[in-house]
């Protein structure tokens, strides 16, 4: 994807942090802004609903030649396709895609889809996803992956990895509680796949109300790869979970704050929640603000 529209130096190593410079990621994060900022019933640089608000990035487009303030035709394609998630050659989705947040602006993101360090073309060697595929198969990488095999080649390793048990009755049983959190905008592991993961857990556990008496879901507005982008990303679940646990205090939210956005609390409700403003007060406070 972004590797068929990337540069070449003259040695031959794909350039693939030159497909999309930082203004083209910028273009990108300003425009989700613009559509889903209000979306949660305040402009205030986050997104708390992202999961529910549509960007269409076709309306960056360029009309004639490249400049900073489009994309081109290839560009949009590409990055559809990162944010769309894996498709096997009948379009049938293996992933179920990442999410479009401010965060796609950010270095954090960038470093994981679009790294500045060339990658050489070569002969493929040793790579890691060799040792995802049954049998072992050194010669493997990401660029010769044949997506249609890619279920039936990975299912051991996946039965082994995934963490995708939603029986936790002996884990509840004997006191556990489960925090999990994850980034909005993480370029790597999909909030998408946390929430169905989080719905089956439910599903499987009688219902939202007890199924929270022992695991809650956080998901952070902005944040990429476990912290940074625009985003509230200083928080504290290991507290959380020992008031949780020694004290009974089960976490409705976490107070979050953030470099981004100086001076700014708030909490960080726990999913289904979201972070509602109550109307008046100032925007920074997190006393002005609820979970609903």
């Amino acid at each position: 994807m972004i590797a068929q529209i990337a540069p070449k130096s003259p040695d031959g190593a794909l350039l693939i942090g030159k497909a999309f410079s930082a203004e083209d990621l910028n273009l990108v994060a300003k425009i989700v802004l613009e559509t889903c900022d209000q979306k949660d019933g305040l402009k205030d640089g986050l997104i708390d609903d992202v999961l529910s608000c549509k960007t269409d990035l076709t309306v960056l487009t360029c009309k004639g030649a490249k400049t900073d303030a489009c994309l081109t035709a290839a560009q949009v394609a590409a990055l559809e396709k990162v944010i769309g998630g894996v498709k096997d050659s009948k379009g049938i989705a293996l992933t179920r895609g990442l999410a479009l947040d401010t965060g796609i602006g950010t270095p954090g993101w960038r470093r994981w889809i679009m790294p500045n360090k060339p990658v050489v073309v070569r002969d493929p060697g040793v790579g890691p996803l060799g040792y995802f595929v049954t049998p072992f198969d050194p010669k493997i990488e990401g660029r010769n992956l044949d997506l249609d095999e890619t279920v039936e080649r990975t299912a051991e390793t996946s039965a082994i990895n995934d963490a995708v048990g939603t029986q936790l009755s002996t884990f509840q049983q004997h006191g556990g509680k489960l925090l999990v959190y994850t980034g909005v905008s993480d370029p790597i592991f999909s909030p998408y796949d946390l929430v169905d993961c989080y719905t089956q857990l439910m599903a499987s556990n009688g219902g939202q109300g007890a199924t929270q008496s022992f695991a809650r879901l956080f998901l952070v507005p902005g944040m990429t790869h476990c912290r940074g982008g625009q985003s509230l990303d200083e928080f504290d679940p290991l507290a959380a979970v020992v008031n949780w646990v020694e004290k009974g205090i089960a976490p409705d939210y976490m107070p979050a704050t953030g470099s981004t956005f100086p001076g700014r609390t708030r909490p960080l409700c726990a999913y289904p929640k979201q972070t509602r403003y109550k109307g008046s007060g100032s925007i920074d406070d997190a006393a002005n603000f609820e979970c609903r």
